[in-house]
């Protein structure tokens, strides 16, 4: 039986470990708890607030997160694969190492988020919200980028050939890059691998 715990105030609360397996968490309030290690394995996290919580190693594979609020959560090494999250809210996010495999994230905004060495394999990005994030060494294959938001971010060079081979429109950290090839694009994101917000001016692409 699904546990319900809609609109549930667990602020600041000692949940480490603790299993929310398919919970009906829409609407809870889990601002600032200690969730590392939990499970929320097929939860309902709509419109949940989680701004600010420790979830290192917690699991939410196949979760939805629709419009949910997970700004500032400390999500290293933790588990995303295959979560229903569109316009989820997750600015300024660490999430080293996490995997968003096959995650549904369209329109999510992950402005100023750290990404670094995160898996992003088969997972829908369109119209994501990445500017200013760190996705040095992250895994972004077969993602869906299309209108992707990527200024201002800290790529590796060859980040987002793939999806530009593909024909996908995408918005680079030096402009609108949707009718550039690849290899103009990979070029042009080198002047992003440094430094942040810095473009490389001569090789900007309009």
């Amino acid at each position: 039986m699904k546990r319900d715990l809609r609109g549930a105030d667990l602020r600041r609360q000692n949940l480490a470990g603790v299993c929310f397996d398919s919970a009906d968490l829409s609407g809870a309030d889990l601002r600032e708890a200690d969730l590392t290690g939990a499970s929320f394995r097929n939860a309902d996290l709509t419109g949940a607030h989680l701004e600010g919580a420790h979830a290192e190693r917690a699991v939410f594979d196949e979760a939805v997160m629709t419009a949910a609020q997970f700004d500032a959560v400390d999500l290293t090494d933790a588990s995303l694969v295959g979560v229903f999250a569109p316009s989820v809210t997750m600015s300024n996010i660490h999430a080293v190492r996490a995997r968003f495999d096959d995650a549904t994230l369209h329109r999510a905004n992950l402005q100023g988020a750290s990404l670094v060495r995160a898996s992003f394999d088969l997972a829908d990005l369109h119209h994501a919200d990445l500017r200013g994030a760190d996705l040095r060494r992250a895994v972004i294959s077969e993602v869906f980028l299309d209108g992707a938001d990527f200024r201002g971010a800290r790529l590796d060079p060859d980040a987002l050939s793939e999806a530009l081979a593909q024909g996908q429109r995408v918005v680079s950290c030096c402009g609108a890059a949707s009718d550039a090839s690849a290899e103009l694009v990979a070029a042009a994101m080198s002047g992003c691998s440094s430094v942040w917000g810095e473009c490389l001016k001569a090789r900007r692409i309009q």
